[in-house]
């Protein structure tokens, strides 16, 4: 499974309005996973986007600032549009309500994870019947800078782990923004499960592959025979002019 090439199965729209533009949705094979993603304007936001397009405004966002109700907005209308294609019985279709660890809470049958960044929203989801005992996450972070990736390093990842990112002729402030946004995908994914926060020294990135997009990593020692979960996970990346997208899913 790949999302380097995701382009070729995409179909793209213009401008909806001032807030949404440049919608995109594919459908990778084996397994079967919808991502949609679409662009988002924030001087644009205004509350009542909401309604005009359809996305349920939870009582919890009632106090948050306008940027996190635009990037709220932006991430619950990906979802939506993501559901879309699955041609779900229900309709309206379900609300994905949100967890006490302001997680999404999917609907009987969906595994998904949303994520955005200043100007981009994405959301995956894997559709039955692969959905079942099956965890996603998805994650995209804009580059940060070099001067900025020096001091990521001891909190994101360590000089053995970006000497394997490195060793791909990806630059270090890439490598850096790559290693981040793969154990944000890998957190998304495992928290499900695991029910806790946990931090990224859990994960070590012990491979990566430019030419196939991919990289791999092994949990550390007790973590995974604590919480029941596996020991090896593959996450496949896109690396974007301004940004990187990483996905990793598969089934416990």
């Amino acid at each position: 499974m790949s999302i380097s090439n995701v382009t070729d199965k995409a179909f793209c729209h213009g401008v909806i309005n001032s807030f949404i533009s440049n919608e995109c949705c594919w459908l990778i094979e084996n397994p079967e996973i919808v991502i949609f993603s679409c662009d988002f304007d924030k001087k644009h936001f205004l509350k009542e986007l909401f309604k005009e397009l359809s996305i349920y405004f939870p009582c919890e966002l009632a106090q948050a600032v306008k940027k996190r109700q635009a990037e709220f907005l932006a991430g619950r209308y990906a979802a939506k549009q993501a559901m879309a294609q699955l041609k779900m019985p229900s309709h309206p279709l379900p609300i994905i309500s949100i967890g006490k660890d302001r997680c999404p809470i999917w609907p009987n049958g969906l595994v998904g994870s949303i994520t955005h960044n200043n100007t981009q929203a994405l959301c995956a989801l894997l559709v039955e019947p692969h959905s079942a005992g099956a965890f996603i996450g998805i994650d995209i972070e804009s580059y940060i800078s070099a001067e900025e990736s020096i001091g990521f390093v001891e909190l994101v990842h360590t000089e053995a782990e970006l000497a394997i990112i490195l060793a791909q002729g990806i630059p270090v402030h890439m490598a850096t923004t790559l290693i981040f946004s793969a154990k944000e995908s890998l957190f998304k994914a495992l928290y499900p499960q695991v029910a806790k926060y946990f931090d990224f020294n859990c994960a070590v990135v012990t491979s990566c592959s430019l030419e196939h997009q991919q990289l791999t990593f092994a949990l550390t020692k007790y973590f995974p025979d604590q919480n029941y979960i596996k020991k090896m996970f593959r996450c496949s990346f896109r690396l974007n002019p301004q940004s990187v997208v990483t996905l990793i899913t598969g089934k416990w």
